[in-house]
């Protein structure tokens, strides 16, 4: 299917390879009780590094690697500064490298050893990037809380400013530490991370904050099995393409957010998330991972209050290759769920069965554009769910659906089911109360039966469109009321086998049927409600039902009809139109309304088409070489005033019309405003007796400036005296023919 070849034509994500460090760095080594430092000359040469400690006795030492060593002997925060002028080893990178040791005396505990970018270079602080390549925490060290937010960051006041660790590739964590909130940020903007050595133990840990946000080339993350306590997972590893697996705490049962956790991690393929009892906001977690296959639920949220909002909307949005979600059994009956956009362009994902409890406030988009989805199953009610708002949007194979047999107190269906074009059939569940029905099958090509709820939907607004594209379907049951239905535009719009429809009695509240039936080509039978005192546009909506016959308007239609444009334009087999006895003094608009209609006899009505006073104008551009006036009425009678009215055939030969006999009898001044020639009656059948008859109605609506009637080839043409066509010509008319 063409839908699927543009899916397919997606490039795998290559997988990350693993990093690599430069033969030529200096070799540097996690030692207990020792920080080290890679660094690089570049730059300003300069480096910072702030440092506490804990002692019984002695000092602290800073070697800087080219031969210099600093003594630090108060265990108070203290910045030392140096500068690089000689030595170092050079690489293949282009820089000379350095080895930084931070050691102590045997009776003391480095608790800080901290780069920082900011300090007095010639009388001012200078913000640059720190040359730090690698940095190992040996056991024992910076163990409490010191690790503090942007630790690797110093620059980074907003997410996605540059940070000073431009460099740096390889860090290392003590083995155990008793951090809590520190790592919040903690490599935010590091662009050439590759690996993270994470501590094996950090049992006091709790948040976890766009720790790794935009670090683009981790590679691999453990988190330490013991941090269960974590609270929060928000923006962890936020843009970390070439991010390739994660390892989670044995539960993250306390954890409630994890907005964007692993937003855009490209090359992420399988996840298994562990127990999540308290989750309640989950946005965008892994929106756009565009190789995720799988993932694992170990279970869903089970909030302790019933009726606890859960938001995972746009979850999985944009996981193009995702394949398999696996779900427990079943999940919380306390948690309801935004499950908006959840599955939104998960273009490879072909089956989805809920939970048992599974419990939706919203599925709006759920499975917007899951091109290659084919069965969906809801195993229990939803009894919250308000709204489906184009759940199946562009689901082009999906031919299976189990619905939820209970929804919310009425229910939103608005494009639900739009452009899938493998139903065939579609029965929406009998409780169902429908708020609306916009667009609801709209290009369902392939659906040949629709079974709406029929109970009374006196919530349902709007059917525009519902049908529209059902190109298969032949016949449609509605519910016995739709009594506040306002909207019918292109309603069962190219409907190409439906052959007949009829409306509830007391659908009384419809504003607008434009483009209704437009195209329905089998269309034969048709009841409309009885009373249409509330439609003001009636533009296009029979147009090309060529199978019709007969047509019969409700007696009474709004007064504020402004249009019946192209209404019947093309209904070939049309013979009789009956339209409604109400007066349309509102309508300014007949163009095309009967043009095409070749075997149209009877028109009945038509005078109550327009006002009986000078306005509006009514513009009826029926006609031309695109859109002939061609049936067999012999004779039209206006009540309206006109801006323009064309009748014209095209030929002697081809499409000469038949009109013999035409009255004007709107006598109100200002008429033919539009563009010339304002009258065409050419090629029409009109005796010089009707054409004298219709330059009499003419000129008794007064006289005029630079205005045209063309009758070229008119019957009666070459009949008219001097006298007759002066009638016209001395109320400043041209005649052309």
């Amino acid at each position: 299917m063409a839908f699927n070849a543009l899916i397919n034509t997606i490039a795998p994500i290559p997988t990350p390879v693993d990093w690599v460090r430069p033969a030529d760095w200096i070799t540097i080594t996690d030692t207990p009780n020792e920080v080290q430092f890679l660094v690089a000359d570049t730059g300003a040469k300069a480096f910072a590094i702030t440092t506490t400690f804990t002692r019984t006795s002695g000092n602290i030492y800073i070697d800087w690697g080219d031969g210099v060593t600093d003594t630090i002997s108060t265990t108070a925060s203290t910045t030392t500064n140096h500068v690089y002028s000689t030595g170092g080893t050079p690489c293949s990178r282009g820089y000379n490298t350095f080895k930084i040791r931070i050691y102590g005396d045997a009776t003391c505990v480095i608790t800080n050893a901290k780069h920082i970018s900011n300090f007095s270079v010639t009388g001012g602080s200078s913000y640059y990037n720190i040359g730090l390549l690698e940095a190992y925490f040996g056991n024992n060290t910076c163990n409490n809380n010191t690790f503090f937010t942007y630790y690797f960051n110093s620059l980074a006041a907003q997410p996605n400013s540059t940070g000073s660790f431009q460099l740096l590739e390889y860090v290392k964590l003590p083995n155990t530490v008793s951090w809590t909130n520190q790592m919040d940020s903690m490599f935010l903007n590091c662009p050439n991370l590759y690996v993270v050595i994470m501590p094996t133990s950090a049992s006091s840990l709790t948040t976890f904050f766009n720790t790794f946000r935009n670090c683009v080339n981790l590679r691999d993350i453990i988190l330490p099995s013991n941090s269960t306590l974590i609270t929060t997972l928000s923006g962890a590893f936020n843009t970390c393409t070439n991010l390739r697996t994660i390892s989670f705490p044995t539960t993250l049962n306390v954890c409630t957010i994890m907005t964007d956790m692993c937003r855009s991690c490209f090359s992420l393929k399988n996840i298994t998330l562990p127990s999540i009892n308290l989750l309640v906001t989950a946005t965008t977690s892994f929106f756009y991972c565009i190789s995720l296959q799988w993932i694992r639920f170990t279970s869903m949220p089970s909030p302790v209050s019933a009726g606890t909002a859960v938001n995972i909307s746009s979850f999985f949005s944009n996981c193009w290759n995702l394949q398999n979600v696996y779900f427990p059994s079943s999940c919380s009956s306390n948690a309801i769920y935004n499950a908006a956009s959840l599955f939104a362009s998960c273009t490879n994902l072909k089956n989805i069965i809920f939970p048992i409890n599974f419990n939706a406030s919203t599925l709006s988009s759920t499975f917007s554009s899951c091109s290659s989805i084919t069965n969906i199953i809801f195993q229990s009610p939803c009894p919250n769910l308000t709204t489906m708002q184009s759940t199946f949007a562009n689901c082009f194979l999906l031919n299976s659906i189990t619905f939820p047999t209970t929804v919310g107190a009425t229910i939103n269906l608005s494009s639900t089911f739009q452009t899938c074009i493998s139903l065939r059939s579609i029965t929406i569940p009998s409780g169902w109360i429908i708020q609306t029905l916009s667009a609801t099958f709209d290009s369902c090509w392939s659906a040949t039966s629709i079974t709406l709820p029929n109970n009374a939907q006196n919530s349902c607004i709007s059917m525009a469109g519902t049908f529209s594209g059902c190109q298969k379907l032949e016949n449609v049951v509605l519910p016995t009321s739709l009594n506040i239905v306002n909207n019918l535009s292109a309603v069962f719009a190219s409907c190409f086998r439906l052959s007949s429809i009829q409306f509830p009695s007391t659908m009384n509240s419809v504003t607008t049927i434009n483009g209704g039936f437009s195209n329905c080509y089998s269309l034969t039978s048709l009841t409309l409600p009885t009373s249409m005192n509330a439609c003001s546009d009636f533009g296009f909506t029979f147009q090309l039902c060529t199978s019709l016959t007969t047509l019969l308007f409700p007696n009474t239609i709004s007064t504020n009809t402004t249009t019946f444009a192209n209404s019947f334009q093309q209904c070939s087999s049309l013979r009789t139109v009956t339209l409604p006895t109400t007066q349309t003094s509102l309508v300014n608009s007949i163009d095309n309304m009967l043009s095409e209609c070749g075997n149209l006899t009877t028109i009945n009505n038509l005078n109550r088409i327009g006002s009986l006073t000078a306005t509006p104008l009514v513009s009826s551009l029926n006609g031309g070489s695109s859109t002939l006036f061609s049936n067999l009425i012999t004779s039209l009678s206006y009540s309206c005033p006109f801006s323009v009215l064309r009748l014209n055939g095209t030929s002697t030969t081809t499409n000469f019309n038949k009109l013999n006999s035409l009255r004007l009898l709107n006598a109100s001044a200002g008429q033919w405003t539009g563009a010339s020639p304002q009258i065409n009656v050419s090629f029409c059948d009109l005796s010089t007796a009707a054409l004298n008859t219709l330059f009499a109605d003419i000129a008794a609506q007064g006289n005029v400036v630079s205005k045209t009637i063309n009758i070229t080839s008119c019957t009666g043409a070459a009949g008219l005296t001097a006298a007759d066509r002066l009638v016209l010509t001395s109320r400043g008319w041209t005649i052309t023919g």
